[in-house]
This record gives structure tokens, C-alpha cells and sequence, in this order.
């Protein structure tokens, strides 16, 4: 089993419960703060590593 795999069978598993609960899930002002700046520090490290790997090709 993959790691998407997995994934995918805990999704269902839970969208299955109660989809109407499910839609209404959202993570609280400071969470969701934190979590948006993850999401911009991993994009910045792909960029990063991106720019890397074009300056080795040279």
C-alpha cells in the first residue's frame, strides 16, 4: 500500500461519516495562520532547490 493509498482510504473513510459535518471543518484564525505559513516555507525550500539543481545542470 502507498502512502497515497493510505491516504486516500482514511479520506473516504471520513468524507463517509458525516459529509455534511465534514464540509463545515475549518481550523480555527491561528491555525489557519500557521498552517499558511508552512505552505509558503515549503514553497520557498521547492523554489530554492529548484534554482539549485538548474545551477549544478550548468
Amino acid at each position: 500500500m502507498t502512502a497515497t493509498t493510505a491516504y486516500d482510504n482514511v479520506a473516504n473513510f471520513i468524507a463517509h461519516m458525516d459529509p455534511e459535518k465534514v464540509l463545515e471543518l475549518q481550523a480555527d484564525e491561528e491555525v489557519q495562520e500557521r498552517l499558511d505559513q508552512y505552505i509558503l516555507l515549503e514553497r520557498l525550500i521547492r523554489l530554492t532547490k529548484a534554482k539549485a539543481r538548474y545551477l549544478l545542470s550548468k
